[in-house]
């Protein structure tokens, strides 16, 4: 029931900083992309620039990051009254969801180098959420740009 809660909590979080960070860049841009906050698509993404793409993408890295971290925290105080008074107790808690968190062992540029690329390959596949094809990218998920394809299409 926690690790529920938790993951709920996490994706909430998570959420929010991906809204919050696509909307402060959405905002400094002229309005050339039609796509509304937070739904970038293929075709918006191919017409940015190399530097949009680059702080796009560091943007949601490290918001994910910061989300993460947050609710990671906020999870370890609530439950720690329920623990055993174990002075690490919170510790191994907050341990455990950073634990779960997503990563990237690749760089910035590398990933936006995959989603140039991804978009490149298919066309078809232009449709996949920004977002959710750089989750799909992180190490948490470990997926390649022909698994995406195929589960986008499958």
């Amino acid at each position: 029931m926690q690790a529920r809660n938790v993951t709920t909590l996490v994706t909430l979080v998570m959420s929010v900083c991906v809204v919050l960070i696509t909307g402060v860049w959405w905002s400094s841009q002229s309005q050339r992309f039609e796509a509304p906050v937070g739904s970038l698509l293929g075709d918006q993404w191919l017409r940015m620039t190399h530097p949009e793409k680059v702080y796009f993408v560091e943007g949601y890295r490290r918001g994910s990051g910061a989300g993460q971290a947050d609710a990671c925290q906020l999870f370890s105080e609530s439950v720690k009254n329920q623990l055993l008074p174990v002075p690490t107790s919170t510790g191994i808690v907050l341990d455990r969801c950073l634990g779960r968190a997503r990563n990237w062992s690749k760089g910035t540029e590398e990933i936006v180098k995959e989603i140039d690329e991804f978009y490149q390959r298919f066309p078809d596949s232009r449709e996949v959420q920004l977002t959710n094809l750089i989750q799909n990218l992180s190490d948490q998920a470990g997926l390649d740009l022909d698994q995406i394809h195929q589960m986008a299409h499958g």
